[in-house]
């Protein structure tokens, strides 16, 4: 039972780079503090003295493991920093003075992550604030102070649109509010801000779905009047979601456009809709819908579309009169009124 459990630990472990010392330090410490081996790897438990056998081959065997250990949680690309070595703690030593030394390069990476984190308003924002306090441990650890005024700045300057309100609350308090203020008011107002998005009315799916020209009654009445159900299909230039009626699938199995379903008919994702859909689509996706060519229907349907909205304001009255006088010449009036 306990090996299971050291597994599905490991599992959790995200694999060492040059890149996240600070997460992969401490997730690895929770698997040797589950074995009890966290003492071990970091040196403050030595080796017994030669003279206890018994002793030293359970600490020998419980190093080897830890250096496994290691080893399973380093990704491909720096396993010849942990294959060389013998000891599990010895590893442990020689991996933390590479990563937590100051270097010009890694200092400016570090940085960049503290000062560009990105705030999901997908995921949790606790997620996002965990981000920004990380990057401070780990330039911390390199011997640079990063106060909690640089937390608070960044934390807030970087918080997505849709925490506007609760950023201007925080920001016109008579007494500036500290870290751990600023983190449980945002905290606490994620689910307030973040319900919309889990509320799906009837009236706004049934609007969206004759906008992207599904089950609209323009389809079905009959009315004759083609141009009305293939002004909704287009949109506008370059946006043609009557070409993705299924939708376009992503790496994570979302489908962009996918009008046909119940889920956000924009990134396919459930519990909100597409009138409040905030998902960053993925270049790749957008690239393909931006460059999907018009069928000659479509381009002919835009073009009368186009000139209905440029003709769309009311008329003199004198022009007016000539048109509906010369009502044998419907060339004019033809393209006018069709369209509408």
């Amino acid at each position: 039972m306990a090996t299971l459990s050291i597994a599905a630990l490991i599992k959790k472990v995200e694999p060492l780079t040059d890149k996240n010392w600070h997460k992969w330090k401490s997730q690895i410490m929770m698997v040797f503090r589950s074995d009890g081996n966290a003492k071990l790897v970091q040196g403050t438990e030595k080796r017994p003295p030669p003279e206890k056998a018994t002793d030293v081959l359970a600490w020998d065997k419980r190093d080897d493991a830890a250096l496994a250990i290691i080893w399973a949680c380093t990704s491909e690309d720096f396993l010849y920093l942990v294959e060389e070595e013998t000891s599990g703690s010895a590893c442990y030593a020689k991996l933390k003075a590479r990563f937590e030394t100051t270097t010009f390069a890694r200092r400016v990476e570090l940085r960049k992550t503290f000062y560009n984190a990105e705030h999901d308003p997908s995921r949790p924002i606790e997620i996002y604030i965990q981000k920004v306090i990380n990057a401070k441990a780990q330039l911390t650890a390199m011997g640079h102070t990063v106060d909690d005024i640089e937390v608070k700045d960044v934390i807030l300057m970087n918080l997505h649109s849709t925490y506007d309100t609760v950023k201007l609350s925080l920001l016109t308090q008579p007494a500036e509010p500290s870290l751990d203020v600023i983190r449980s008011i945002l905290t606490s107002s994620s689910p307030i801000i973040d319900a919309p998005f889990a509320v799906k009315t009837e009236a706004t799916e049934t609007a969206l779905a004759t906008k992207f020209g599904r089950g609209g009654n323009d389809r079905k009445s009959g009315s004759g009047n083609p141009n009305a159900t293939r002004k909704n299909d287009i949109g506008c230039p370059g946006h043609r979601h009557s070409k993705s009626e299924g939708g376009i699938e992503d790496s994570k199995g979302f489908r962009w456009g996918d009008v046909t379903s119940e889920n956000c008919h924009r990134c396919g994702r459930k519990g909100h809709i597409a009138a409040l859909c905030v998902a960053d689509m993925p270049p790749d996706i957008k690239s393909r819908i931006l460059n999907e060519s018009p069928t000659r229907d479509e381009e002919s349907s835009y073009v009368r579309n186009s000139v209905f909205r440029r003709s769309h304001s009311p008329p003199s009255p004198s022009h007016h009169v000539s048109l509906r006088a010369n009502s044998r010449s419907p060339s004019l009036t033809g393209s006018c009124y069709d369209s509408s």
